[in-house]
């Protein structure tokens, strides 16, 4: 004679007092939301040091450029007259840069400081002011380009070259912003 084995059934399940979990519990939603704002303080966060870190590299690329676009504009006779306004030629000649904002006849950096540009007859100078976290990356970034015959930092005297990001640094030495004059001599 065989004996039946029964599979063991609970009380309350034998009775249809219990259902099956259809979804999540309110302690796993809260840990879930939890780990995702940790996740998105965490990107957030680094964003933010990226974006400081790009920004003296970012400013010595729009130096650069304008340099570009102010030396397609020579004519035989240079830049006009000394102290011509050459951002404003710049922007009445559609030769700004997109990413680079204007607002009347200045240039902005994205500080939103105006850039200065001037003509020295057979060459220009252009002012940047810049806060003190991102100047030594800019003095450093554009002076590698060689399209710079001077770089001077504060009124400090013109420093020609590549300058390392350490000499940048000293440079840098504005609490809160440095001003940075450019100079090509043709």
């Amino acid at each position: 004679m065989a004996i039946k084995q029964r599979k063991f059934v609970s009380p309350a399940r034998a009775l249809g007092l219990t259902k099956k979990q259809g979804g999540w519990t309110m302690i796993e939603i809260l840990v879930s939301v939890a780990v995702v704002s940790l996740f998105i303080y965490w990107v957030a966060s680094r964003g933010n040091l990226l974006s400081k870190s790009a920004d003296g590299t970012t400013e010595a690329g729009n130096v650069n450029l304008l340099h570009t676009q102010v030396k397609a504009a020579k004519t035989a006779a240079g830049y006009g007259p000394s102290n011509a306004d050459l951002a404003a030629a710049l922007i009445a000649a559609k030769k700004v840069p997109t990413n680079m904002p204007t607002t009347g006849t200045t240039i902005l950096n994205p500080w939103n400081v105006a850039y200065t540009i001037t003509s020295t007859g057979y060459g220009f100078s252009m002012t940047d002011t810049v806060p003190s976290d991102a100047c030594a990356g800019v003095v450093q970034n554009a002076s590698q380009t060689g399209d710079w015959d001077t770089i001077s930092v504060n009124g400090s005297g013109g420093n020609s070259g590549p300058i390392d990001l350490n000499t940048a640094g000293n440079l840098c030495n504005g609490a809160t912003s440095n001003t940075i004059t450019f100079t090509s001599l043709t």
